[in-house]
């Protein structure tokens, strides 16, 4: 094959590498960049909250374990749900007040294949003011 004709393919494979680098290449989690939390749950921790979970506005919270709620969650600032651990809320209820953010993954970074962040709502369970298992 003359010279020339090779050239190409080559360049067609550099590019080729190139792609499926960046392709590989993990994306930036929702959580990136934030210096401290307010509330972590470590991976593999499980944590029980007694007296309920509030993360107020203007804080910031982690799960990147199990968090066992007793009562509800109220989420007025961030709660994050692990995009790189299995991650678990078990409360009666969750609810995310006007401002608040309840996050898991997101379009850019979706929680990736074998990775799970779960809500579990418990059976019979009723918020103060929306009733059954309210989300």
């Amino acid at each position: 094959m003359p010279r020339l004709a090779r050239a190409p393919h080559l360049l067609l494979l550099l590019l080729l590498g190139a792609a499926c680098l960046s392709a590989s290449q993990p994306c930036a989690l929702p959580y990136t960049g934030i210096p401290t939390f307010h509330l972590r749950v470590a991976p593999g921790e499980v944590r029980a909250f007694p007296g309920g979970l509030d993360i107020p506005p203007g804080q910031v919270a982690l799960i990147e374990g199990v968090a066992n709620v007793t009562g509800g969650v109220t989420v007025g600032g961030t709660l994050y749900l692990s995009s790189k651990s299995p991650s678990k809320i078990a409360a009666d209820w969750v609810a995310v007040a006007a401002g608040g953010r309840l996050v898991a993954g997101s379009e850019a970074c979706p929680v990736p294949a074998g990775v799970t962040a779960t809500l579990e709502l418990r059976a019979g369970s009723r918020h103060p003011n929306a009733g059954l298992k309210a989300l």
